[in-house]
């Protein structure tokens, strides 16, 4: 199974330069996830995070909680290089990474948790990644940020990118199918919560994806909101935390 994101990291400097502003200055929908899973992670020893990336956010985590420990796991080389560079230069030490394939995960034994930001929407396919996680890691919860639908639908959008030369599929998950996915292996949703973002991001004068907002009028309640977007597509992010439902 493809990892679209790998072979298009190492040739862009708009993908490098995202993953590395969150070492410097943490993202408003990290703060807000870490909130959303403090107290799962305040009860764990070790945590891992599926997909960190350059490992800002991971990082992010690790300093928010420093008595657990958190191992950071992407696929892409160079990003899990440029995080062991980053976290030992700025003295992190409740933090490691390293480099694997998701779908071959190395054996863990002492996983309490599993955190994966912003990766199960841009997966080929986001069931196996789910079976592999809670059947292979065997963890007492799971806690993921990513597109939903609270509806009984799910889209898969291909994307592509002209001026950046790629292509990859995004799926807005649907929560019903989710918990659904996550019930068979024994599992079940204990909390959701929707993203809404406290600030407005302008849209970049560059023509690739990346997050802006909207500011719109609800017509239910006449309230104005923030949509999040990126190119031409809604981004509905929500915070999805999973528990074994014998603990």
């Amino acid at each position: 199974m493809s990892h679209p994101s790998k072979n298009l990291f190492d040739s862009d400097d708009i993908a490098r330069a995202y993953h590395m502003r969150q070492w410097n200055e943490s993202y408003r929908s990290t703060d807000a996830f870490a909130q959303f899973a403090s107290d799962a992670i305040s009860a764990s020893s070790r945590v891992i995070d599926l997909g960190c990336g350059a490992g800002g956010a991971t990082a992010h985590l690790a300093t928010q909680f420093p008595t657990c420990a958190f191992h950071g796991i992407d696929y892409t080389e160079s990003l899990v290089g440029l995080a062991k560079v980053e976290a030992k230069r700025r003295g992190v030490g409740n933090l490691q990474f390293s480099c694997a394939d998701l779908y071959r995960l190395p054996r863990i034994d002492d996983c309490d948790g599993v955190v994966s930001l912003q990766t199960l929407s841009w997966l080929d396919a986001w069931e196996p990644a789910v079976d592999i996680v809670l059947q292979q890691l065997a963890p007492r919860w799971l806690a993921v940020s990513s597109l939903f639908y609270a509806g009984d639908i799910t889209t898969s959008t291909l994307v592509q990118e002209h001026q950046r030369n790629r292509q990859h599929v995004v799926h807005t998950i649907s929560l019903p199918a989710f918990d659904r996915r996550v019930r068979t292996l024994g599992y079940c949703t204990t909390r959701v919560q929707s993203f809404d973002i406290d600030v407005d991001l302008p849209k970049g004068d560059a023509d690739v994806m990346g997050t802006y907002t909207l500011e719109v009028i609800n017509v239910a309640s006449t309230h104005k909101q923030r949509l999040q977007l990126s190119g031409p597509m809604l981004m509905p992010w929500s915070f999805v935390l999973v528990e074994k439902a014998d603990a």
